[in-house]
């Protein structure tokens, strides 16, 4: 499942950090941290950088400042500092084989300048889309494939399934079926249909320790008709937002003996580490998403 996936994959990254992170209690002098990480900044890009442009680029990832408990948490995720003389771009220009005058038209073009940047992640990111965005074209049996699609969703789910329930579905990670160059795209990022017998919904009781009916009593209670949904993925986001993303089952099972018994955390360490997942989890799962365009 894309979201499990996303959480062992921070895991694994956060255990490989391990030792600065559970060290580091959250700060007590974050405002001055923050006004010398500012100044460095400043420094680094060669004009200067406010808290606002921080907030700005956070907000990409749906984040803010606020959500951070340390400044090296801040400057892990927001990532390297575009220099002044542009010395550190040369990844960025042999991955899409640009000039700098060709990178500077590339963003006018687009309404921008260099100077709109400050964190060579989020320049990359933007020269990806703009990159991408022209060369995108779609399989012209996309509509044909698409129908055959639906007829075959439509019998393993169990009643009609229409293109509409499709952008529904697609409309969870701001994506639609015409961000996708083929419908076996489409199919990859759609993920597994529940069955209509149910009989593939073991996963829930693996993960998040819900049967069948604890899962349905589960959705009914906070407002959600178990038909609205067509894949186990999208069906996953919402029981992990209600449960507030705890594991239960084999993969608690797997992790905890981890973090409490052979890493030794504290209660507190443990709270910080939950924290960081949440945080690193969900600007991962961003990510993906907006890279299947």
């Amino acid at each position: 499942m894309k979201k499990l996936l996303t959480i062992l994959l921070s895991i694994t990254m956060l255990i490989s950090l391990f030792p600065q992170l559970a060290s580091a209690a959250p700060s007590n002098n974050f405002e001055q941290e923050l006004t010398k990480y500012l100044k460095k900044v400043s420094n680094v890009r060669g004009f200067e950088v406010t808290k606002d442009d921080i907030e700005s680029s956070l907000s990409t990832y749906d984040e803010s400042i606020k959500d951070f408990q340390s400044i090296d948490d801040l400057k892990e995720t927001l990532g390297e500092v575009i220099k002044a003389d542009l010395s550190n771009l040369d990844t960025i220009y042999e991955d899409y084989n640009l000039t700098n005058e060709g990178l500077i038209k590339l963003l006018h073009e687009n309404g921008e300048e260099l100077d709109d940047y400050i964190f060579i992640w989020d320049l990359d990111e933007a020269v990806y889309f703009y990159t991408e965005e022209g060369d995108f074209e779609q399989d012209p049996n996309f509509d044909q494939d698409l129908v055959k699609y639906l007829t075959k969703v439509s019998k393993e789910r169990g009643f009609a399934v229409t293109k509409d329930d499709i952008e529904v579905s697609l409309d969870t990670y701001d994506l639609s079926t015409e961000d996708f160059e083929s419908v076996e795209e489409l199919s990859e990022f759609l993920g597994d249909v529940i069955k209509a017998d149910l009989s593939n919904l073991d996963y829930f009781n693996e993960n998040y320790g819900l049967d069948k009916q604890p899962l349905l009593q589960l959705l009914k209670e906070n407002g959600k008709d178990f038909n609205d949904y067509i894949y186990i993925d999208n069906l996953e986001e919402t029981v992990w937002t209600i449960t507030g993303g705890d594991l239960e089952g084999e993969v608690a099972d797997d992790l905890l003996p981890i973090f409490e018994g052979d890493l030794g955390l504290t209660e507190e360490e443990l709270q910080r580490l939950e924290d960081h997942l949440n945080n690193f989890g969900r600007s991962s799962f961003r990510s993906g998403n907006s890279q299947a365009t």
